[in-house]
């Protein structure tokens, strides 16, 4: 066995390494089993060459300033008007001014915006064939490690995207006040 291999399980939207020696104990269970692999292979690759990776990454190293979404928006903005002939990028046209600017996201508001954030940050630079569900960007999200709201159960659906120390201090006064509550 190598060392570092080892399965993921959920339980819920929650997620537990175990070693290929505990698997067996597990087997029986209301755990459902993902991969196994040291890599995490979420996706038929290893996460850790994924835009998912790349993207957390970015966030983690631009995150703790405050403005990073609004940088990422002007990215995808330069990209759309480097590419008139690319359809995906005529409609990132259109929803850009929809995106609605702010330090954490749900999901569910991630997901249509993952494949602009991959161009933004520079993991590629061109539209993927096949979009990721939201649930599937959840569990990769959680997996990377980024840090969601934790102020009241309501709000833990939000995944923090900048300014983490501040926003996981955060009053719910405040959080309101971002979200226009």
């Amino acid at each position: 066995m190598v060392a570092n291999e080892f399965t993921i399980l959920y339980v819920g939207s929650r997620m537990a390494k175990i070693s290929e020696r505990e698997k067996d104990t597990y087997a029986n269970s209301d755990f459902a089993m993902v991969g196994l692999s040291g890599d995490c292979n979420m996706s038929g690759r290893q996460f850790w060459k994924g835009e998912t990776h790349a993207i957390v990454k970015a966030m983690f190293v631009k995150g703790h300033n405050k403005g990073i979404v609004v940088h990422w928006k002007n990215q995808v903005a330069s990209w759309a008007k480097n590419n008139p002939t690319d359809p995906n990028a005529v409609a990132a046209k259109a929803w850009l001014p929809l995106w609605q600017v702010r330090p954490f996201y749900t999901a569910d508001e991630l997901a249509p915006l993952w494949p602009a954030l991959a161009i933004a940050v520079g993991h590629t630079d061109r539209w993927p064939q096949i979009l990721k569900s939201a649930r599937r960007l959840e569990y990769e999200l959680d997996f990377a490690g980024l840090p969601r709201l934790s102020q009241s159960e309501n709000l833990r659906k939000y995944f923090i995207v900048e300014r983490f120390d501040y926003w996981k201090k955060a009053t719910l006064d405040q959080i309101e006040r971002e979200l226009n509550v």
